[in-house]
């Protein structure tokens, strides 16, 4: 898979070359890294770019393992008090918290000589290689994870790091264009994810899960209730994505999970882009993400 050369992120050593490129829009309030999973050969690499780029969250979507093939070398500490060293760069796991059997969180402390790095790394496991995940709504939940870190970015890496991590960049572009009434085109978006990260998004399922992602956003947002004449649009959509998913052999979530989700989610503060400074996160996890410092 080609890296682009106008977006790739540049390591300041003699080697400088990483399979990582930026990704950006004028209406990011976030930065982004999408790479690679690292392997043996790359993950010191992937090491120093994150010490170089003072990068906050990880999030990891695939496991080292699918199908019996190796995705990705186990470049951290899964265990509270375990360490892991590459060369000069030693990796401790502070804490983890499970936010259910699928998603866990690790707080991680980088060291380099002098240098001290604190880094949340967050780990979705169900999310199938070449396919999407039956949830709609856990990408917005990861997403708000990470959104008060405005001066540090994440990185988002699955195993080449297009497939899935193409689609969970697609949907946060996708949301702030709805956040800033932006009117949304997904195929013009796509392509200009493409346009930073060559070959994003691969499959026809991970291109309608965007959107499946995207409508269930408006839902829960209450979009329908001033537009009651797109509800018909809506639901032969979802009957549609139904019928495809099943045909993947895939169970897709009934409606949009259920309403203690949502609430847990707190959908509504995602983003607040009229007063961010009236953003005020007190969910257990962001707590425990940013613990160590403000950004």
């Amino acid at each position: 898979i080609k890296c682009l050369d106008n977006t790739r992120v540049i390591l300041k050593q003699k080697q400088d070359y990483i399979h990582a490129n930026y990704v950006t829009s004028k209406y990011f309030v976030n930065q982004f890294i999408c790479t690679q999973a690292p392997m043996k050969s790359t993950v010191n690499d992937f090491w120093i770019m994150i010490i170089q780029e003072n990068v906050r969250h990880i999030i990891m979507l695939c496991n080292l393992i699918e199908n019996g093939k190796k995705k990705c070398y186990m470049y951290y500490p899964t265990e509270v008090g375990e360490k892991i060293a590459f060369d000069e760069i030693t990796i401790s796991n502070l804490n983890v918290h499970l936010l259910d059997n699928n998603r866990i969180i690790s707080k991680l402390k980088i060291e380099k000589n002098d240098n001290t790095l604190f880094v949340s790394h967050i780990l979705w496991k169900d999310w199938p290689d070449h396919g999407v995940p039956t949830n709609e709504l856990i990408p917005f939940q990861i997403l708000k994870m990470i959104r008060r870190s405005r001066k540090r970015p994440t990185v988002i890496h699955c195993s080449a790091g297009v497939g899935r991590t193409g689609t969970i960049m697609a949907i946060e572009m996708g949301l702030e264009q709805l956040l800033h009434s932006v009117p949304l085109n997904m195929v013009k978006l796509c392509k200009e994810l493409r346009n930073m990260r060559a070959y994003s998004v691969q499959t026809d399922l991970q291109y309608v899960y965007i959107a499946k992602c995207l409508l269930a956003y408006a839902w829960c947002c209450g979009v329908f209730i001033d537009a009651p004449n797109l509800i018909p649009k809506s639901d032969s959509f979802d009957k549609k994505y139904k019928e495809l998913m099943e045909s993947q052999c895939l169970k897709p979530a009934e409606g949009l999970q259920s309403d203690a989700m949502v609430e847990q989610m707190d959908m509504f503060d995602t983003i607040d882009k009229k007063n961010d400074d009236k953003n005020d996160y007190i969910e257990n996890y962001e707590e425990f993400i940013y613990s160590d410092d403000s950004d």
